[in-house]
């Protein structure tokens, strides 16, 4: 049965965006009623009666304008600060639903997001993810917007180096570079005999091509299907051939991070 909804509707302006709410219910004593709030979309479940409901309220256009001016002042001091910006929300249970889709998507779990270090900070409403150094300390990171129409998608500390970040997964004879760090992270794990490094995006830096460098060993280019991401891939890999180097492409129906670890280990083995 659903829960009824006279029972919590009341509630719901006590819940903030992206957040959840314990509250006390008309059934019995305790706070055994959830309330949660995502983009005007609530959710109500009381765990002593076992039912739920949800509710959806069509959010105004100066709502809408508020929230994204929120985000923009939090994006402000996220981009800030050099270290990771905090608050930190680890609990992922504490994240917005879209914080958690956009692992799940991705087949990682939760305690792929715990190895990974990511939380989620609240004033700027985005998902950070540390990107540790060659020495193993957090040397930068990376936001992800959730809240739509929040631009720019990824942020990062305005006065890092970033072109000697390159975030590395695994370990192998191949190198296999990627545009983002979780399609990077699954070739890592995919146990292919191949490393996964990051570029954070498609052009490939001097440093990261003098790390590549170093190894002399096969290097495979991998990132998105569509035009721009082939056109990219083109470039990165004449950029390895005027060094010597002899790169493989490779193309797949979808971005690295949507296949699956058996995929990922035929489509680098192939």
């Amino acid at each position: 049965m659903a829960l009824e909804r006279s029972s919590w509707i009341g509630l719901i302006d006590q819940v903030p965006d992206g957040a959840k709410r314990r509250f006390n219910h008309n059934c019995g004593p305790g706070r055994t009623l959830l309330v949660t709030q995502e983009a005007g979309k609530y959710q109500a479940f009381c765990f002593r009666c076992a039912e739920g409901d949800g509710y959806v309220r069509q959010r105004t256009l100066a709502e809408l304008a508020a929230c994204l001016r929120q985000r923009q002042q939090g994006d402000v001091l996220c981009s800030g600060v050099s270290s990771k910006p905090e608050p930190a929300t680890y609990n992922v249970d504490a994240w917005p639903q879209e914080g958690r889709l956009w692992f799940y998507r991705a087949g990682l779990s939760r305690a792929d997001i715990g190895r990974l270090g990511a939380y989620y900070h609240e004033p700027s409403g985005r998902i950070v993810l540390p990107i540790p150094g060659r020495d193993g300390h957090a040397g930068w990171w990376q936001a992800r917007a959730l809240t739509p129409g929040q631009v720019p998608k990824y942020l990062g500390p305005q006065d890092a180096d970033r072109s000697r970040v390159c975030p590395r997964y695994g370990k192998g004879s191949r190198i296999v570079l990627t545009e983002d760090i979780l399609s990077a992270y699954k070739v890592g794990k995919a146990e292919a005999d191949a490393e996964g490094w990051c570029m954070m995006g498609t052009s490939l830096q001097p440093w990261v091509l003098a790390q590549i460098l170093k190894r002399r060993c096969p290097v495979s280019v991998w990132l998105d299907p569509d035009p721009a991401g082939q056109r990219a891939a083109s470039k990165v890999m004449r950029e390895l051939r005027l060094y010597g180097l002899n790169p493989t492409n490779i193309v797949s129906e979808r971005d690295p991070k949507r296949h699956t670890y058996q995929e990922i280990r035929e489509y680098v083995q192939s």
